[in-house]
Order: C-alpha cells, then structure tokens, then sequence
C-alpha cells in the first residue's frame, strides 16, 4: 500500500507525464514564438518563456481579458518583475539551443 502524497515516478502514467510535459513545451514555444522571445526560466517541469509570457499576460491584460486594481497589479506582477536569480536564462548559446530543439527558427 502506498503511503498518501507519494511522488514516485513508479505509479504514475506514462501517457499523462508525456502530455504534460509536451503540453508545456508546446504552450511555451507558442508563447516565445508570438510574443517577443526573449529570456528563459528553468522550472522542474521544463524551460517556461519567461519573458514572452509576461508580454502575454500584458497584452491579455490591455486587451480587457482580465483588469487588475493598480493596489495588486505590483503584487500580480513581481514574478516577472523580481530576480529570479541564476534559474534565469539569458545567454544566447543557451537560448539558440532551446529556440532550435523547438524549431523556432524564423
């Protein structure tokens, strides 16, 4: 019997991690791709656009899909906003690799 809140690998579907994973990188490469590239982020789960999702959230946000109260737009903000330290991606080599493994290439 497997204790509650394992996070072992061995009980978990192969078909969900892969659409998960992939899902991910699809989303990411979308994002790179349409809204500025710029740097990336190492996450556990895969590299996340960094920079082009925060120039999404501000065009959804200038395009009336969300509005925030200017008291919280700071606070909703900060993770693009604060050092993210050496888990941020900035280096061309690095990012030209990742661009090409996702066939961004113009």
């Amino acid at each position: 019997m497997e204790k509650e809140g394992n996070s072992s690998l061995s009980s978990a579907d192969p078909k969900f991690i892969a659409k998960f994973l992939a899902g991910g990188w699809k989303y990411n490469a979308y994002l790179y791709k349409n809204f500025g590239g710029g740097r990336l982020l190492f996450q556990q789960a895969g590299i996340e656009a960094f920079d082009a999702t925060h120039e999404f959230l501000k065009y959804l946000e200038r395009e009336k899909y969300f509005e925030l109260r200017m008291s919280i737009r700071e606070a909703v903000f900060a993770y693009w906003t604060r050092d993210q330290g050496a888990f941020l991606i900035n280096d061309a080599e690095t990012i030209s690799k990742w661009r090409d493994i996702h066939n961004l290439r113009k």
